[in-house]
């Protein structure tokens, strides 16, 4: 099975689920509301809250890395990693979103 073919298959199971969800829980919506609001204030403030993200992994001894582009994230992982070994994900759409940019 190819990449796309997972994800494609993840995506027809997990849908029409969720529409099940928020029919069932109206209450949800007023969180989507909510939820997409603070996205905006984000992505409005987008140098700031890289900054804050890369000061709190810094001061718990992370390391943080930005990336320019899909392919520069690609590029850092394959460096951290290294060849050879399995890297699992913890983010559902963070392989497709890297892959495609």
């Amino acid at each position: 099975m190819s990449w796309e073919e997972a994800i494609e298959r993840a995506r027809g199971s997990i849908v029409p689920r969720t529409y099940d969800v928020l029919a069932r829980y109206p209450y949800l919506q007023e969180i989507r509301r909510q939820l997409r609001s603070v996205k905006e204030e984000v992505v409005k403030n987008l140098d700031y809250y890289i900054e804050e993200t890369r000061k709190a992994v810094e001061r718990i001894g992370g390391r943080f890395y930005l990336a320019d582009s899909g392919k520069d994230a690609v590029e850092i992982a394959a460096k951290i990693v290294g060849r050879g070994k399995t890297v699992v994900m913890s983010k559902n759409n963070v392989a497709e979103e890297t892959w495609c940019t």
